[in-house]
Formats: C-alpha cells, sequence, structure tokens
C-alpha cells in the first residue's frame, strides 16, 4: 500500500461544490479500480445522471488533500418517503470513498469515520431540515468501518427470492381481465397505484412518474423494461426489469421494482406471467429479486414460486429517531433494488 504523503493531514472536509464532479469521477474510478478486478469505470454522465439529474435532489461531502485533489467522499440521495403514511424524506448513502493513501490518516477510525459522520451529523436528527433516517447496502469494509465508529446499525442480513422461470405456479386465466404490456414511458396514473401499494408499509420511497422516469428510462447507459398491468383500463400493477449480472450470477432477469397492491391478485399473477415469458425470450436462467423477507409482497412471491436464497448484501442504516430504530425498519421498510445504486 502507497504511504500516504506528508500533508496527509491538512486534509479538509467541505460539502459538494459544482464541478467537483470531475474529480470524484476520477477518484471513484482510481478508489475501486484498485480492489474490484471487475470493476466497470463510471462516466461523468453517469454520475451528472444519478446526481445533478436527481429530481429529489443530492448531497455530498468531499475530503479535499493539499492542492485541491479530492481523496473521498460520503454521499446520499435524496428519497422522499412515506412514513407512517405522511410524507417525509430518507436519505440513501451512495458512492462512499477514500483513497487508500488517505484513510488511517486523520486518527480515530481513519479518513472513512471523519468524513461519515461529519455528513450523517449535518443531516441526520429532526425535520425540517434534517432527515430521520440515512440507509444504504454497504460493502464489507464500509460496514466494518461504519459499525465501529460511525454508529450504524443492522436493518437485515439481505435475503433474494431466485424464479426458474418454468418453475412458476398458480398463474392461471381467471375470470377478470387483466392485460400487460411494456411502456417507453411511466403512467400519469403511477402516483395513485403507488399510494394503493403503499398502504401496508410504514416506510416506503415515493413512486411517481417523474421519479420512476428519471430512475429507469433516463439512465445514459442501461436500459429496462417496463410492464404495467391494467383492468379495464385501470392501472392495477407494475414492474421493472433489467436483464445483467447481479450477486456474481451472469445475464439473469433483474426484477428491479415491483409496484403491485396486495389485493390485485389478478395483476400479479399476469404480471409474473409477462415476465416468465420475458426471461424465457431473452434467454435468462433466472428471475431474481430482492425485497425485505418480512414485506407480504414477498410471501406472495413465494407463492408463485420463488425460492429463497443469500446474497453477499447487508442492509445498514444510521437512525435518528427512536420511532424508527432499527427493529422497525426491519419489520416496516419495504424497498426493492430499484431504491439502490446495485442494478
Amino acid at each position: 500500500m502507497n504511504e500516504a504523503p506528508d500533508s496527509r493531514r491538512n486534509v479538509t472536509l467541505r460539502a459538494y461544490r459544482a464541478g467537483d464532479e470531475v474529480e470524484i469521477v476520477e477518484a471513484f474510478n482510481r478508489v475501486f479500480a484498485a480492489v474490484d478486478p471487475g470493476f466497470v469505470p463510471r462516466s461523468l454522465a453517469s454520475w451528472r445522471w444519478e446526481f445533478a439529474s436527481n429530481p429529489s435532489g443530492f448531497s455530498a461531502w468531499i475530503a479535499e488533500a493539499e492542492g485541491g485533489r479530492i481523496v473521498g467522499q460520503y454521499a446520499a440521495l435524496v428519497q422522499p418517503v412515506l412514513l407512517d403514511g405522511e410524507p417525509a424524506t430518507f436519505l440513501h448513502g451512495v458512492d462512499s470513498m477514500t483513497d487508500p493513501a488517505y484513510r488511517r490518516s486523520l486518527g480515530k477510525g481513519g479518513l472513512f469515520a471523519r468524513l461519515g459522520n461529519a455528513f450523517l451529523d449535518h443531516h441526520g436528527g429532526s425535520p425540517p431540515g434534517r432527515v430521520p433516517v440515512i440507509w444504504g447496502p454497504p460493502v464489507p469494509a464500509a460496514w466494518r468501518i461504519g459499525k465501529a465508529r460511525i454508529r450504524y446499525v443492522l436493518i437485515r442480513t439481505q435475503l433474494k427470492l431466485v424464479l426458474e422461470p418454468g418453475e412458476l405456479r398458480g398463474v392461471t386465466r381467471s375470470g377478470e381481465r387483466v392485460e400487460v404490456e411494456a411502456v417507453d414511458a411511466f403512467p400519469e396514473e403511477t402516483g395513485e397505484l403507488f399510494r394503493r401499494a403503499a398502504r401496508p408499509h410504514g416506510a416506503i420511497v415515493v413512486r411517481d412518474k417523474g421519479r420512476l422516469d428519471w430512475r429507469f428510462l433516463q439512465h445514459p447507459e442501461r436500459t429496462y423494461r417496463v410492464l404495467v398491468a391494467r383492468r379495464e383500463g385501470r392501472l392495477v400493477g407494475c414492474a421493472v426489469t433489467r436483464v445483467g449480472d447481479f450477486d456474481g450470477e451472469r445475464q439473469e432477469t433483474i426484477l428491479c421494482d415491483w409496484l403491485v397492491p396486495t389485493d390485485e391478485r389478478g395483476a400479479h399473477q399476469a404480471l409474473l406471467g409477462a415476465l416468465a415469458e420475458d426471461a424465457g425470450a431473452d434467454g435468462a436462467p433466472r428471475i431474481t429479486v430482492v425485497l425485505p423477507d418480512t414485506a407480504p409482497e414477498w410471501l406472495s412471491l413465494q407463492a408463485s414460486g420463488f425460492v429463497v436464497r443469500p446474497t453477499r448484501y447487508l442492509v445498514a442504516a444510521r437512525v435518528y429517531d427512536e420511532r424508527y430504530r432499527e427493529r422497525w425498519l426491519h419489520r416496516h421498510f419495504y424497498y426493492t433494488l430499484g431504491d439502490t445504486d446495485l442494478v
């Protein structure tokens, strides 16, 4: 490992400034290429989509060494949520990193801990102006430091559900006619569908047309398939997929988002039937979905033939409101892979 320069203690922690993104992307690619043999470099266009174009906004704190070199970042995307049925805001941590040469340069847990604590203490707290929960799926090294030095708490060791298309169960023609089609824009009624689907969940990231169009249809490098289900013209379900690599498996159908009210069994069955047909046509060996194992959607998918498998991921948070401690989040927070940057 390279030794840090003598000026390593002259590191300034500050908020992101417009124009930092060029150095941020260079630092991100430098840091992650050194630890991940399969790393695909981040493009400036991808950064601008994820952060600058995010309709809900973002926040990032930077570690800047002498000479203006960026040697660390702690960043998060703003996520509007329904929390106990009321509008609120979470932050979703992404792209946190420190240059290896500076990781032990500041003592008391190193640069990552100093940067993380500065960012989290600035943003976490009681509204207005602060958020009750900052969450994400940290990589193992970040989890170790975060647990010891930044008061991360474990929400769950993440499981996934996997289905081989030929193993789908319970998809039959029912008396109600549900039509499924692929679309190139989310319907205007998506917000109403979200409100129906959100009812069983104590906390859920808001899904409306603007956020979903941005997340899945405006990405500069990735292609997603959006399927919507309608009964007599009414929107009753939505699913988003992408064929790609996930969790060590190659070229599978990844179910990135699943928005189906729990009482819409016909939509559930019709969408799964369409997903299985698409997976077969794509030559994908399986359909994989990540949801909380406490959600009713998890049980419905199991009943349709999905089986449980472990993943390499865990979900952690830093919580600033005692009402929403880790046990509450474990039980009541609904999320999908589309709420993260993993797919």
